[in-house]
């Protein structure tokens, strides 16, 4: 439906007061960079009933190595998180929505620019 937004992804904490979109923790967050920690926790929605969106696994992986990149120890670069391209689910399943996922992997994208600047 046009205007409506898609929810941005989900990250849960533990001894919060429950989940909280990544959307909402980088704002509490003000300038400061995505966390790695924020990557382990994060959790997307299904896309929209007429959409695949992206297969699960390879994004849990992805993230996998981008926390460990914000935590030092490893070489993935910011163009590498913005050329990333992953693979829909079998046809009859419906992976993660692709606009949260988009969404985070700008914010992951822009916190190593910082961090190699």
């Amino acid at each position: 439906m046009p205007g409506l937004r898609p929810k941005p992804p989900v990250i849960h904490s533990p001894g919060d007061n429950g989940p909280r979109r990544v959307t909402d923790t980088v704002a509490l967050m003000g300038d400061s960079d995505v966390t790695a920690e924020d990557l382990r926790n994060a959790t997307f929605d299904k896309p929209p009933w007429n959409k695949r969106g992206y297969e699960e696994k390879p994004v849990h992986d992805f993230l996998a190595l981008a926390a460990r990149r914000l935590d030092g120890r490893g070489h993935l670069s910011a163009d590498d998180v913005r050329h990333v391209r992953f693979n829909k689910p079998r046809i009859g399943k419906r992976g993660y929505d692709t606009a949260q996922v988009d969404a985070l992997l700008e914010k992951i994208a822009a916190a190593i620019d910082r961090l190699d600047a």
